[in-house]
């Protein structure tokens, strides 16, 4: 369909546009308010009709007063029509909206229902007023996509009588005379969702009307009354709430509106999200479509304000819809004075029409409310449900990206055509939040490592290296992972319980949980008790005494089951302590000795006398206190360092966290990479313990290589051994790493223990 020639002035279009739009959306509109008022019976579908009318008529004006500018059409929708039938069912099963002879009292509830509309208006414009409205766009798509299911198969539900030509409550006909109504509704519905090529600029509803209406009577014409169906029938033009307003003199009535505050105010929600939704996801379609965006908040107050006029007037809930918006436009609609010719012409085609309009089949409204069922369910709708049929018909289920979302859908349509929309909608939102909150809640334990694959950085002597290697299973290091709350602390608690049934010693590491609140803290105090009790221990890396994980520990710690040991800054150093214990229980931990002669360290052990006395000759002294530095990343690395006593740890600069790579114990060679390659350093040496270095510099290396090159020669030969040994135990080490850092792991790569000296 084209839009208007742009010789056509901006006013003629608008006339034009909001005119065809009315007199081809007229019957929709008050085939809505049918449906709307379809419990209270036959008597009630002129009233249902000319309510959903004026309900278009009185909602553009309103909207327009409102601030709400642009071609979009306020109007009733399938989605917030259907959500009054349950409404209206739930009231007459309650006592006191029935007359004396036990038959629904059509006054009193189109009463309720007033006050419910009006109080939804309000709500929904203290959605806009406080800025909530646009929370509503994160309704979980899965709940939209099966509230709009469940619609289309109330709406092909409710319409199915009328497609076969039946009235409501009727019998069944002879199933030969239900063809005609059947052939005019289907044709309608093939129109309008796959309109053919040559209606050319005719709107596909246009042609249902007119298409449907001239099989109808010819059918009837031909074959009689019985082969074509009911018509709308008169339609008596009056005030919606005409058939109320008497009841409000009565002092009963009050009374009972208040002792069904309760269903009416959840309806009343539900109905104002529903209504807030439905104009919100139409609004953003449009406003996609124009390249603008529109504000929600005052969207949200002026449908609002509409909706609360409108029930106040006994009319029912209005929205936009995309399709409708979509109709007047390229029908030449361009400003908002389309809306008001809209409006206009609905009010003056429902009192000049009247007669026309009673003579409107109904199976051509069923065929359009087909159509309309159909449009409800959009593609990602389809494609899944598609899905879904082509695994099942397989045998087998569907992926399980699908089904969840699919779980979610299919129960707000089930629930809302079985039982009702409300409950389907309220159900399913609660469904999707549960996935949401499963699916994003990590398991708690990331990883379960023992140490003797993944051992401190902490090089020791070789009996006892040898001793941890056979033994390190002994310490095992759970690395925990994400918030630790009610609903994930169980989990981590009963990971420690089975490793506290293999291990002496019980690492975890919290440098990957952001969050422990009182619930994860009291769960894994009542694990540190059972480690207690079977004469085990735990150790916390990564925290420290004033972080405020480690406080809710301790506030809820009165037995005092964490000591300060139990805090170490890393999982490194918590390892570290954890294999002194076993060490000093073994009685392999040994005391710090005298300062190791050449050939005790790793440089030496291979030499013989002559050569260790030339190696001597050309290594200078330091002493270096604890915490100061023997080099820094950045500086020039012209120089290897032998460790003679003390411990030197290797660490990443405080900027890139400080974490430590590795601790040399007295007889190691560090730095050698530096010196061998003319780089500069790339990470830090500090001092543990005070530590005295032999050193090797640039000078004494070259030395060494024009005077002394068989010295050389035996010094490279060692080097190349221990980088060897550094490769066997890296490779180790990358087998149990899963998140390290690139830096570190270069830094690791150059810098990783070597083989254990002779003595410590």
């Amino acid at each position: 369909m084209s839009t208007l020639p742009t010789r056509w002035r901006p006013g003629l279009g608008d006339l034009v546009g909001g005119t065809t739009a009315a007199l081809v959306l007229m019957p929709i509109y008050g085939s809505l308010g049918v449906l709307a008022l379809a419990p209270l019976g036959p008597g009630f579908v002129s009233l249902g009709f000319v309510l959903g009318v004026l309900a278009a008529a009185l909602g553009n004006v309103t909207t327009l007063l409102a601030g709400d500018r642009g071609t979009a059409l306020c109007a009733p929708v399938s989605a917030t029509a259907l959500l009054v039938p349950g409404l209206l069912l739930t009231l007459m099963a309650r006592p006191g909206f029935q007359r004396s002879d036990g038959t629904p009292d059509a006054a009193l509830l189109l009463l309720a229902l007033a006050a419910a509309l009006l109080l939804a208006g309000a709500l929904q414009w203290a959605l806009g007023r406080l800025r909530l409205s646009a929370a509503i766009r994160y309704v979980p798509y899965p709940v939209h996509a099966g509230f709009m299911l469940g619609v289309a198969v109330l709406m092909v539900s409710a319409m199915w009588p009328r497609a076969l030509g039946l009235g409501p409550g009727q019998p069944l006909v002879p199933a030969l005379t239900m063809l005609g109504p059947l052939s005019v509704a289907l044709l309608c519905a093939w129109l309008v969702i796959w309109p053919p090529r040559w209606l050319g600029p005719v709107p596909g509803v246009l042609a249902a009307l007119l298409a449907g209406s001239a099989l109808h009577h010819a059918t009837v014409h031909g074959l009689g009354p019985a082969w074509g169906g009911a018509t709308l029938g008169p339609l008596h033009l009056q005030w919606p709430g005409a058939a109320w307003m008497p009841r409000l003199a009565d002092p009963a009535v009050p009374a009972l509106l208040l002792a069904t505050a309760g269903p009416l105010v959840l309806w009343a929600a539900v109905m104002a999200v529903t209504a807030a939704l439905q104009t919100l996801m139409a609004h953003a379609a449009l406003d996609l479509a124009a390249g603008r965006r529109g504000d929600s908040e005052s969207l949200a107050r002026g449908h609002g304000i509409a909706n609360a006029v409108g029930g106040l007037l006994g009319l029912i809930s209005v929205s936009t819809a995309a399709s409708y918006a979509s109709l007047s436009q390229r029908a030449g609609a361009v400003g908002s004075a389309s809306r008001l010719a809209h409006a206009g012409t609905l009010v003056l085609g429902l009192g000049a029409g009247a007669g026309l309009l009673a003579q409107l089949p109904m199976p051509v409204i069923a065929g359009i409310f087909f159509a309309l069922a159909w449009s409800l369910v959009d593609r990602w709708s389809r494609q899944t449900l598609a899905d879904a049929a082509r695994a099942l018909r397989r045998w087998r289920w569907p992926p399980a990206a699908q089904r969840g979302p699919l779980g979610v859908m299919l129960l707000v349509a089930g629930v809302s055509v079985q039982v009702s929309l409300v409950i389907g909608i309220t159900l399913g939102s609660l469904l999707a939040v549960l996935q949401f909150v499963r699916s994003h809640i990590r398991a708690p334990v990331r990883r379960v490592i023992g140490a003797d694959r993944q051992p401190s950085h902490r090089v020791r002597p070789a009996a006892a290296a040898a001793w941890l290697r056979a033994q390190g299973h002994r310490i095992v290091l759970v690395t925990l992972d994400g918030p630790l709350f009610f609903g994930t602390a169980d989990a981590a608690a009963r990971a420690i319980q089975q490793q506290a049934a293999l291990a002496d010693e019980v690492v975890l590491d919290f440098r990957r949980v952001p969050e422990l609140d009182a619930s994860g803290a009291r769960v894994l105090l009542q694990a540190a008790t059972e480690l207690r009790m079977r004469g085990r221990r735990l150790l916390l890396a990564g925290l420290s005494a004033d972080d405020p994980r480690a406080q809710h520990l301790l506030a809820m710690d009165p037995a005092g089951l964490l000591v300060p040991e139990s805090f170490q800054p890393d999982a490194d150093r918590a390892i570290e302590q954890a294999e002194d214990r076993l060490l000093a229980a073994d009685g392999l931990l040994l005391p710090a000795a005298e300062p190791l002669s050449l050939a005790q360290t790793q440089l030496g052990a291979a030499l013989d006398a002559a050569a260790r006395e030339r190696l001597a000759a050309v290594l200078g002294t330091r002493q270096v206190l604890a915490g100061e530095g023997v080099f820094r990343r950045g500086e020039p690395g012209d120089a290897l360092f032998l460790l003679r006593s003390g411990q030197v740890a290797i660490t990443l600069p405080a900027a890139r966290g400080g974490r430590r790579l590795v601790s040399y114990a007295p007889g190691v060679v560090f730095g050698e990479i530096g010196l061998l390659r003319g780089t500069p350093r790339t990470a830090d040496a500090v001092a543990e313990t005070d530590a005295e270095l032999w050193v090797l510099d640039r000078a004494a290396h070259d030395r060494l290589l024009r005077e002394d090159p068989v010295l050389m020669g035996q010094l490279l030969r060692q080097l190349a051994l221990q980088l060897s040994d550094r490769l066997a135990a890296l490779t180790l080490t990358l087998e149990a790493l899963d998140d390290a850092p690139a830096a570190s792991l270069a830094a690791s790569l150059a810098m990783s223990p070597a083989a254990p000296p002779a003595r410590s």
